[in-house]
């Protein structure tokens, strides 16, 4: 197994045997806000409402247990311009697991999104943002570019939306990708907080004149 490094980015192993996303390569002030865990329809909606009013186009990694449960959530986003992304069938540790687990969490999860919105993705993001070669090698496999983010806002355990909207303005920076969530996994973890944070960050990445940007096929990598 390739040696693995703290990686800055994202404070996760970072295998330098193989590129992972960690921004946008632009020097335009353009950002990415990544949701993993969806769709919920105690967050997606209102995430999507909030997104929709500013004009934002966000990423959504979705979990394939969920997706199943809410299909329609999903079609929302697809409709509204955003990129889906696969992040795993039941959100496990993936290199706790053994091969085959691993192959059908992420083939689960694809076909789930397939079926939902008709087309499968073609970006991964490993829960707990946790990954081996095994894991990339699967990737391969499927066609899956891995991202991860360049800065977390933290909406889980952030005291307050105001110290959240300060730790996000310090992190705004041209091409960067921001992890936030509007589901959870098994556990069913409340994105209230999620919610309540999103329209002033969404108001302060405006007023700094930053532009909210789906994922595209303008992915930098690290090595």
């Amino acid at each position: 197994m390739a040696a693995q490094l703290d990686n800055p980015y994202h404070g996760v192993p970072l295998l330098l045997s193989h590129r992972v996303g960690t921004h946008l390569e632009t020097a335009d002030r353009e950002i990415v806000l990544t949701f993993d865990d969806g769709p919920h329809p105690d967050a997606s909606g209102p995430i999507l409402d909030l997104l929709a009013r500013y004009g934002a186009r966000a990423t959504f990694f979705l979990i394939g247990h969920n997706v199943r449960r809410y299909p329609d959530l999903v079609r929302r986003m697809q409709a509204e311009g955003h990129t889906l992304g696969n992040h795993t069938d039941t959100h496990p540790k993936l290199p706790e697991i053994d091969t085959l687990r691993l192959r059908t969490e992420l083939e689960a999860c694809q076909d789930a999104i397939k079926a939902a919105s008709g087309a499968a993705p073609t970006l991964f993001r490993p829960s707990y943002g946790r990954y081996d070669d095994r894991v990339l090698a699967e990737c391969d496999r499927l066609g899956l570019r891995v991202v991860q983010w360049s800065a977390m806002v933290w909406d889980w355990l952030a005291p307050s939306v105001e110290d959240a909207v300060t730790a996000f303005s310090a992190q705004l920076a041209p091409g960067a990708i921001l992890l936030l969530h509007d589901g959870s996994n098994i556990r069913r973890d409340s994105r209230a907080a999620t919610v309540a944070l999103l329209g002033p960050l969404l108001e302060r990445a405006r007023d700094q004149g930053f532009r909210v940007v789906p994922l595209g096929d303008r992915l930098a990598w690290l090595r």
